[in-house]
């Protein structure tokens, strides 16, 4: 790796009454390739907050372990010896440290734990020579809300589980494009997505759509994942859905000239179809009739989306992935025919033509 110096900083979106700024997560980080080290300094961020975000010593420390072996990729050994090389600065009595009583750590595998991953590895790819990522998907909306009422099918019998229906999309690396099943920062892909048919079985619900949202990936040389959106109601009485969704204010950063990706939403669904939107952390009750939407973030993109091959632009745009539009003013790729038509084809002289009226 090449030697290098960074102080970067992130922020987790506001909590409406607890935490009205969001939180602040900064890393100064130095690659020391004489010394065979990377030292991740956390000892910069705030105190802990009043509120379950704070993040526990082995979370803060996996999190920045994870990121840095995201970025450097496969071939890396995964024991003491390899570990011994990353030295993590933390300080008592801090959000992103080691917490002391009383502070809680409800939800420190996630959340604050997602800002720090991307901002790490997002971080190690300004030194260039291919590695490190962009940000991947943070959302946890009503796609991942914990649903809880009681079920009319078996005598009133209360039930409650944490949903995993929707992916986030992943990061855009130097060598390909997010992952579509990438789950969260904190989890990279190791999250298995709900069956929405188990799901109906096990809990009075029906799940309306769940489907992916063309043009949500950040772009770039190489995409991001894309978002996913989804839909769901009760079938009889009510349920109420808890959520603690950050990447609906702040999204997760593209690197290199990659574009960010899409931000989060939730909205709840009244009888007449009037929607109104939610907010990221909340408890909302829905009854037969109502219902919740949520979509997910897409992942960050990496390197210049001018640089991106035609021939994946025109795949995305043929597979309904990307929309024409921004293949046109993002990607400048221009085409001939009709994508619903199946006609759709690469215009090679009016591609040359914008990207070299376009210069990154």
């Amino acid at each position: 790796m090449p030697k290098g110096h960074m102080d970067v900083g992130s922020t987790h979106d506001p909590v409406p009454g607890f935490l009205p700024d969001g939180i602040a997560v900064k890393a100064v980080i130095d690659v020391d390739p004489d010394a065979g080290e990377i030292t991740v300094d956390l000892r910069h961020n705030d105190d802990c907050v009043k509120a379950g975000f704070n993040q526990t010593e082995a979370t803060a420390r996996s999190s920045v372990m994870a990121a840095i072996y995201h970025s450097l990729g496969t071939g890396l050994p995964r024991n003491s010896g390899a570990f011994r090389c990353i030295k993590v600065l933390l300080r008592e009595n801090s959000v992103v440290g080691i917490p002391r009583f009383p502070a809680s750590c409800s939800i420190a595998t996630t959340n604050v734990a997602d800002r720090l991953v991307n901002l790490v590895q997002s971080a190690l790819a300004g030194l260039g020579h291919d590695i490190g990522l962009a940000e991947g998907g943070l959302c946890m909306g009503v796609n991942s809300g914990v649903i809880s009422g009681e079920d009319f099918r078996n005598g009133g019998r209360a039930y409650i589980s944490q949903l995993t229906l929707a992916s986030n999309g992943g990061p855009a690396s130097a060598f390909a494009d997010g992952w579509g099943t990438y789950g969260i920062p904190a989890a990279s892909g190791l999250t298995y997505r709900d069956s929405v048919e188990i799901n109906e079985i096990k809990f009075p619900m029906i799940v309306d759509h769940l489907r992916l949202v063309a043009g949500s990936a950040g772009a770039g040389a190489h995409r991001g994942g894309l978002a996913v959106e989804t839909r769901y109601r009760v079938r009889e009485g009510t349920m109420t859905v808890v959520t603690n969704s950050d990447g609906q204010l702040f999204a997760p950063q593209g690197v290199l000239g990659g574009q960010s990706g899409a931000l989060g939403v939730s909205y709840f669904i009244h009888e007449d179809g009037r929607e109104e939107r939610m907010p990221g952390f909340g408890v909302q009750v829905i009854r037969k009739g109502q219902a919740l939407r949520g979509t997910t973030n897409g992942g960050g993109g990496f390197g210049d989306p001018a640089k991106r091959d035609p021939a994946l632009v025109l795949r995305d745009v043929s597979e309904m992935r990307e929309t024409t539009e921004r293949a046109c003013a993002t990607y400048q790729v221009a085409f001939t025919g009709d994508a619903t038509a199946g006609t759709l084809a690469i215009d090679a002289e009016r591609t040359q033509k914008l990207r070299r009226s376009n210069p990154a």
